[in-house]
């Protein structure tokens, strides 16, 4: 099936999901808003069913004995997965760090990493890092982990009542095509109209 796309760098479609491909309807009402970062950007993942928004890292419930496996719940501000991975691998003494998914740098997230061999495991850890902090709090010894999906809460700050207007009728006319969207990151980072199908993908 042949899909009419349009490429945007508008600032919703970027909190919709990255670069978006949105519909035609709107390729030439200009926006201007803004994200305010990092608080205004949130995200959690969605593991096993549990969303980690309602994990509580305060009074964690201790998994018992780890034997290679360590799984933490890892609340992170403005610092980026990869690092967050480094340093618990230095903190804990690991061989190893796994993610079921990057999480933007400048947002409050929460994120599941999984730690192998660890000679220093804790129950829980946090570091200061630069303008940003995480904090690690152990959660599972399985690796069995299902990623359903993440939660977003994305604050728009408008410049002009007109823009919450544009925004709104682009929001109508999402849920009208069913909230969905055609996320492809390899496009360069200009505004084109193209044909896209959907079969290629």
């Amino acid at each position: 099936m042949d899909v009419q796309c349009i490429f945007s760098r508008y600032i919703v479609d970027i909190a919709l999901g990255m670069y978006v491909y949105t519909y035609p309807e709107f390729c030439e009402e200009e926006v201007q808003a803004s994200v305010p970062r990092p608080w205004g950007f949130k995200v959690f993942e969605i593991v096993n069913g549990v969303d980690l928004e309602k994990a509580d890292l305060e009074n964690p419930e201790h998994p018992g004995n780890c034997d290679t496996t360590y799984v933490y719940v890892v609340e992170k501000v403005n610092v980026d997965s990869l690092t967050v991975c480094r340093e618990l691998n230095k903190l804990l003494g690991c061989s190893r760090c796994e993610l079921l998914g990057l999480k933007d740098a400048e947002a409050l997230a929460r994120q599941v990493a999984i730690l192998r061999r660890c000679s220093r495991p804790m129950s829980s850890t946090e570091l200061m890092y630069r303008n940003g902090y995480f904090k690690a709090v152990l959660w599972s010894c399985t690796d069995f982990l299902i990623h359903v999906g993440n939660r977003f809460y994305i604050s728009i700050v408008f410049e002009e009542d007109r823009d919450v207007k544009a925004i709104q009728k682009r929001l109508e006319s999402v849920q009208k095509h069913g909230y969905k969207f055609f996320e492809l990151f390899w496009v360069p980072e200009v505004r084109y109209k193209e044909t896209c199908d959907s079969s290629n993908w």
